[in-house]
C-alpha cells in the first residue's frame, strides 16, 4: 500500500511541476514579446530622436496604428508576423503542448492509480469481511458443538448417577442387614446373596456405560465384512435362548435364503441380542417371538415381533434415546439401564442401517435395516 501511495505522490508532484513550467513558459513568451516591442521602439527612437516623445505618446493609440500597419503590409507585401516571431511562438507552443500533455498524463495516472488502489482496498476489505464472517460461523459451530458436548456430558453424569443410585443403596442395605447379629445365619446368607446380585447388576451397568462411551467416542471401530446373515441371527438367538427357556417363551426364525452382505457380525449380534432380551423381558410366559428376514432391492429387513406389553405410539420417537425408559409401571418394575435400544441404533447407524418400531398383532415389531453391497445386490448362498 505504501508503494502505491508513494507513486501517486510522485506523479502528482511531477504534474504540479509541469504546470508550474507551463506558467513559466507563458511568462517567458510574454517577456520575449515585450522585449521585441521595446527593441522596435528603441530602434525608432534612434532613427528619429526628436520624435521619441511622440512615439511614446502615440503608443496608446494602438488600434489606429494597427490599421495603418495593416495597410502598409498590403502595400509593400510585408507581414509583421515574420519568420522569427513564428519560430518563437511555435517553439513556445510546442513546449506548452509537451508540458501540458505530460502533466495531463501524470495526473491521469495518479488518479487512475488512486482509483485502482481504492478498488483494491475495497476488494481486500470485502474479502477480509467474508473471511471474518466465515470464521465467525465456524467459531459459532464449534461453540455450539462444545455446548452440546458439555450438555451431553452433564446428562451422562446425571444419568449414570441415577442408574447407580438404586443398586448402591440396595447393596448398602443388604450388607448392613447381613451384619445384624439378630438375624439367623440363613437370613444373613440371603442378604449377602442379594448384595452379590446387586454387585453383578452394577458391574453390568458399568460395562454397558463403558461400551456405550467407547462407541460414541469412536474408540470401538465397527468393521463390516462379507458374512452370512443367517449365522449372525442364529448366534444372537443362542445367546438369549436360556432366558427365553426359563420363561417358556419360544423363538422362531422364519426360513429364508441366506445373504452374504457386509456387516460386523459381533456388533450386529449385540444389536439383535438387545432387541431379543427386551422382547423376553417384557413378554409374558408362554408367549412367542418371531424373527423374519425380508430382502428388498438395496436393503435387508430384519423384523423381531413379540407378544409383550407393547409400546405406546407417543414413545416411538423416544425409546431410541440414551437412558430412556418407558413410563408404564410394567417397564419400571423390570431391571434395565435404558441404553439397550440406543446402543442398537448406534450400531446399526454405524453400518448404514436403521431401526424403527411399529405396532404388532399383540405386542411390538422392531424393524432393522442393513444395506446390501454398495454396488449391486449381495450374493445369495
Amino acid at each position: 500500500m505504501d508503494k502505491f501511495r508513494n507513486k501517486r505522490i510522485l506523479r502528482l508532484t511531477a504534474a504540479a511541476a509541469l504546470a508550474m513550467g507551463c506558467l513559466l513558459l507563458f511568462g517567458s513568451l510574454a517577456w520575449n514579446l515585450g522585449k521585441r516591442e521595446r527593441m522596435l521602439l528603441g530602434f525608432m527612437s534612434a532613427q528619429a530622436p526628436e520624435q521619441a516623445g511622440e512615439f511614446l505618446d502615440e503608443i496608446n493609440r494602438r488600434d489606429f496604428y494597427y490599421q495603418a500597419g495593416r495597410e502598409l503590409e498590403k502595400r509593400y507585401g510585408y507581414h509583421a508576423f515574420n519568420r522569427s516571431a513564428t519560430l518563437l511562438v511555435g517553439r513556445y507552443f510546442f513546449l506548452f503542448c509537451v508540458l501540458s500533455g505530460t502533466a495531463g498524463v501524470l495526473c491521469f495516472l495518479a488518479l487512475r492509480s488512486s482509483d485502482v488502489r481504492r478498488r483494491r482496498l475495497e476488494d481486500e476489505y470485502q474479502e477480509l469481511k467474508q473471511k471474518m464472517r466465515t470464521q465467525e460461523e465456524k467459531n459459532q459451530l464449534v461453540t455450539d458443538r462444545l455446548r452440546k458436548e458439555e450438555g451431553k456430558t452433564k446428562a451422562l453424569i446425571t444419568d449414570i448417577s441415577h442408574q447407580l443410585k438404586n443398586p448402591l443403596a440396595s447393596l448398602k442395605m443388604s450388607y448392613e442387614l447381613a451384619d445384624t447379629e439378630s438375624l439367623t445365619l440363613e437370613e444373613q446368607r440371603s442378604f449377602v446373596k442379594q448384595g452379590f446380585a446387586e454387585i453383578l447388576k452394577i458391574e453390568n451397568l458399568l460395562d454397558t456405560f463403558l461400551q456405550l462411551s467407547r462407541l460414541e467416542a469412536h474408540m470401538i471401530c465397527i468393521q463390516p465384512v462379507d458374512s452370512g446373515l443367517k449365522d449372525t441371527i442364529i448366534q444372537s438367538v443362542n445367546r438369549v435362548y436360556m432366558k427365553a427357556f426359563r420363561k417358556e417363551i419360544s423363538i422362531e426364525l422364519n426360513d429364508f435364503t441366506d445373504f452374504v452382505l457386509p456387516h460386523d457380525p459381533k456388533w450386529t449380534q449385540e444389536a439383535l441380542i438387545n432387541l431379543l432380551d427386551n422382547a423376553i423381558k417384557y413378554s409374558p410366559s408362554g408367549s412367542h417371538i418371531e424373527i423374519r428376514v425380508i430382502p428388498v432391492v438395496s436393503y435387508i429387513f430384519i423384523e423381531v415381533e413379540d407378544e409383550g406389553i407393547g409400546i405406546p405410539a407417543s414413545e416411538y420417537s423416544h425409546i431410541f434415546q440414551r437412558f430412556y425408559r418407558g413410563a408404564s409401571l410394567q417397564v419400571r418394575q423390570e431391571e434395565g439401564s435404558g441404553v439397550g435400544l440406543y446402543l442398537t441404533r448406534k450400531i446399526l447407524e454405524e453400518q448404514g442401517g436403521t431401526i424403527r418400531v411399529k405396532k404388532g398383532k399383540k405386542g411390538s415389531v422392531f424393524q432393522l435395516t442393513l444395506p446390501k453391497r454398495q454396488f449391486g445386490i449381495a450374493d445369495e448362498k
